[in-house]
């Protein structure tokens, strides 16, 4: 199980700001959504990065959309 840590914070950097919102029409204030409605579910990463600890995590907007 992986614990997120409260109170849970999101930082855009230049590079990923605009990312989410071209490439699959998300704005980056509704993939945040995910974070706090239930259900959830965060995966190991290994795909994208050989060199950090990477995650992912698939769950339901506020509006209902599965991201």
């Amino acid at each position: 199980m992986i614990i997120l840590p409260q109170p849970l914070a999101f930082e855009w950097d230049e590079g990923n700001l605009n990312k989410n919102l071209v490439g699959h029409n998300v704005a980056n204030q509704e993939a945040e959504e995910i974070f706090f409605n239930e259900p959830a579910f965060i995966f190991s990463d290994e795909k994208h990065s050989s060199v950090e600890n990477r995650f992912m995590i698939w769950g339901i907007t506020n509006e209902g959309r599965k991201l």
